[in-house]
């Protein structure tokens, strides 16, 4: 009996997906998943939320805040990329960061905002 074979294309890593030119997207266990535009009550929030965050971590010098879909390893081998609408780390674990384009040490905080379809699971 002959198993068929699966036409899948090739897993990628984050690396790859670094080079990529449309990197409106996200690495899920090797394969990409298109993400869509986000909405401006979307972007508002992450602005006013990055903007007290980014004061809070320069008055007290703690760490740096890191906004703008920043890709972040979750997972490696097969590699897992999430894109975060902001985030903050302490300058310690930042200097702990490996050789990669995206961020692969776990921030202090990630923070992802959610349109209200998202939330309800509507759309």
């Amino acid at each position: 009996m002959v198993i068929p074979q699966r036409n899948e294309e090739p897993l990628m890593t984050g690396e790859e997906l670094a080079r990529r030119p449309d990197l409106h997207c996200e690495l899920v266990d090797g394969r990409v998943v298109p993400m869509p535009m986000t909405g401006y009550v979307h972007g508002s929030c992450e602005a006013n939320l990055s903007f007290f965050l980014g004061l809070w971590a320069r008055q007290t010098g703690r760490g740096i805040v890191m906004v703008g879909e920043t890709g972040l390893y979750t997972r490696h081998d097969p590699d897992t990329v999430r894109g975060t609408d902001a985030l903050f780390i302490s300058h310690e674990r930042y200097d702990r960061r490996g050789p990669y384009t995206f961020l692969d040490v776990a921030p202090e905080l990630v923070v992802e905002v959610y349109s209200p379809d998202e939330l309800f699971g509507v759309g």
